[in-house]
């Protein structure tokens, strides 16, 4: 039986923030990723991913995309100045 969890995940990021943003959105954004991260290596199996963060107008798009079960890229957006 294999454990759930257990396993290894490459991360590839690709990060294109041209200012620095703040503390509170830095945390936050680390949160989401960090559950997305959770989230692939229990439920989806996958041992590649992908994060894209970006600012465009003011908003951090978060793309992020994995080779398990569900290939279904999640894409979050997050203001970039609270």
């Amino acid at each position: 039986m294999m454990k759930r969890g257990a396993g290894k995940l490459k991360v590839t990021a690709v990060i294109e923030l041209q200012k620095p943003i703040n503390e509170l959105i830095s945390s936050n954004l680390y949160r989401i990723i960090q559950e997305f991260s959770t989230n692939t290596l229990k439920h989806a199996m996958a041992r590649q991913a992908r994060i894209e963060l970006s600012l465009i107008d003011n908003e951090i798009p978060v793309i992020y995309e994995d080779n398990g079960k569900d290939l279904t890229p999640i894409t979050t957006t997050c203001p970039a100045w609270a």
